[in-house]
């Protein structure tokens, strides 16, 4: 009985094809993760830097909310009693709080502290990109108020 060299050669060629298109299956999943992953890293990034801005204002004006908004962010902010917003686009660019580009939102939220002379507050990063908002950074704050005391200098 005689065999056909073409049917082998055939039957090679459909396993080498199956399996590269395994292969190529699973490098596409890996490269939809890896990018996931490093736009995950990006937003972070960003949060932290956004946080941390937001932070070294908070210490700079002795958590005076009206100052902070006024200063670092030109009132462009949701400014409320114990609450200030300040809002970013997909690019974490500054927009306004009612603007509809909108995806983050940074929040400075005063609390009332145990000790006298000191202020305490959170800053809590918001991604609103999905359904709900997703908190992708925090961070505690305290900050010294100092009392103005008037001095007699006689």
């Amino acid at each position: 009985m005689k065999h056909s060299k073409s049917g082998l050669f055939l039957m090679e060629m459909i396993v080498c094809i199956l399996f590269f298109s395994l292969s190529a299956a699973v490098s596409a999943q890996m490269f939809a993760k890896s990018h996931v992953i490093s736009q995950t890293a990006i937003d972070e990034n960003h949060a932290v830097i956004e946080v941390n801005n937001l932070a070294e204002a908070f210490y700079s004006e002795h958590g005076d909310l009206a100052a902070i908004s006024e200063k670092f962010y030109d009132g462009n902010t949701l400014l409320a009693n114990d609450l200030l917003g300040v809002y970013f686009d997909k690019d974490f660019n500054m927009v306004s709080p009612v603007d509809a580009t909108a995806l983050y939102e940074a929040q400075l939220c005063i609390r009332t502290s145990d000790v006298k002379g000191m202020k305490d507050g959170t800053i809590t990063f918001y991604d609103h990109s999905k359904d709900e908002a997703k908190t992708v950074y925090s961070l505690d704050v305290t900050v010294n108020v100092p009392y103005l005391v008037p001095v007699d200098f006689k």
